[in-house]
């Protein structure tokens, strides 16, 4: 079974520090997806197996390239916000 790893904002933000891995988190906080918002450079959150809507609406506002490849369910209101941003998304939403 894998192992659930949560992205928090105390990550998010050694992550715009100093920058480390955070393809290996399955989940995110919203306070970490809005603080990840203003990140300049590429998002690679592939290991992201679902989001909730108000962390899809935080990275809907991102403004550089977004790879959420590992998504396997969102929800319509997910959905909506993602489609306003050009986002890589898993093949497997539901």
């Amino acid at each position: 079974m894998n192992q659930v790893k949560v992205l928090t904002l105390e990550l998010a933000k050694r992550f715009l520090k100093d920058g480390f891995n955070i393809r290996e988190f399955t989940q995110i906080e919203d306070e970490a997806a809005e603080a990840l918002a203003n990140h300049k450079g590429g998002l690679e959150l592939n290991g992201l197996t679902s989001m909730n809507d108000m962390a899809a609406e935080a990275l809907a506002n991102y403004e550089g390239e977004l790879f959420l490849n590992g998504l396997t369910s969102l929800s319509d209101k997910a959905t909506e916000a993602l489609a306003k941003h050009s986002v890589g998304l898993g093949k497997g939403i539901q």
